[in-house]
């Protein structure tokens, strides 16, 4: 069975404006994806996409290692009021299979 795939993705916007994108993942069998943020943006602020049918806003990832929540990895990117250049800021995400059927474990503390 091959990996799933995910690729570099440039997005483009101006300044203080929001752009909702999806990553650029596969996989050759067609498999359910979860994507996973692993580094924020230095400047702006990504977003979940809302979801317009449950009527759910776009809430901010603020911690690494956040699961996105859309299923087609659709997410929103916030970019700040002032700032200039190309390359302007980027993040690093990472994408695996949806397990069919996942298994749960209970952890205890003392």
């Amino acid at each position: 069975d091959d990996p799933p795939v995910a690729l570099d993705l440039t997005v483009r916007g101006a300044m203080g404006q929001t752009v909702m994108f999806l990553l650029p993942v596969s996989h050759p069998s067609g498999v359910l994806l979860q994507c996973t943020v692993l580094s924020l943006p230095d400047r702006g602020m990504l977003l979940q996409a809302p979801d317009l049918y449950y009527n759910t806003p776009a809430l901010p990832i603020t911690a690494p290692d956040t699961v996105v929540t859309s299923k087609a990895c659709q997410m929103v990117y916030s970019a700040p009021v002032s700032g200039w250049g190309l390359n302007f800021s980027s993040f690093q995400y990472s994408v695996t299979e949806v397990p069919l059927y996942p298994s749960d474990a209970t952890n205890a503390v003392s």
